[in-house]
């Protein structure tokens, strides 16, 4: 159990990361 929810964090960290940079991206163009 607490290997499988700390591997479903570590997806979503490594999501938002994914999300942070493409709208730091974004803003950068601006």
């Amino acid at each position: 159990m607490k290997t499988k929810i700390g591997m479903a964090l570590n997806c979503l960290l490594h999501d938002a990361q994914k999300s942070l940079k493409i709208v730091k991206g974004n803003d950068h163009r601006k």
